[in-house]
């Protein structure tokens, strides 16, 4: 469903911009659906424009249609609707228009706008309840170490296991542990 203006307005009270690069002022014409509110940016502040008149200016439009909308908050999330940018990225650049030098500096700024109004209009997810607490003694976990040969050099992997029945291999991702799959062991 297409936000309100006011969704806009609530939405937007909470976007900072705070760790983006400084840039020089400028103003864009967002379009969802048949919303149309303009953003401004100077001095590091981000401002609505309420005036979106035929003889309004601004550095660039940004347009996402009702059907894209829908598509774009839905969840899971899918490939090309996790930001403004994916956006064009994946389904055109032709929703914008205008300077798109100003485009291209605005685009984070921008995402964060699009996101917190995506955030907004979404339910919040359902809480999982809290897990029962560990049983006192030891837990079913445990920790080893793997000697295996790999194209002739010998690794020692670390391995966490617990449980019986088909094994299953789960890699963490980059930066991370296997406490990443602690609620699975």
């Amino acid at each position: 469903m297409v936000p309100s203006l006011e969704d806009v307005r609530d939405a937007s009270a909470a976007v900072t911009l705070a760790g983006l690069p400084a840039c020089h002022p400028w103003s864009a014409l967002l379009e969802i659906g048949d919303l149309r509110f303009g953003v401004r940016v100077a001095d590091g502040e981000l401002s609505l424009a309420d005036d979106v008149s035929i003889n309004s200016s601004w550095d660039f439009s940004f347009s996402i249609s009702a059907t894209e909308w829908s598509e774009f908050c839905a969840l899971p999330v899918t490939r090309g609707n996790t930001s403004a940018q994916a956006l064009v990225a994946t389904r055109g650049a032709n929703r914008v228009r205008g300077s798109r030098e100003v485009w291209a500096r605005a685009a984070g700024a921008l995402d964060r706008v699009i996101e917190a109004v995506r955030a907004h209009g979404r339910a919040a997810p359902p809480v999982r309840p809290a897990p029962r607490p560990a049983p006192l003694g030891l837990g079913p976990i445990e920790g080893r170490y793997l000697t295996v040969e790999i194209e002739n050099e010998v690794r020692r992997i670390y391995v966490e296991s617990a449980g019986a029945g088909v094994p299953l291999l789960c890699l963490h991702t980059a930066g991370a542990d296997s406490r990443q799959f602690r609620h699975l062991l």
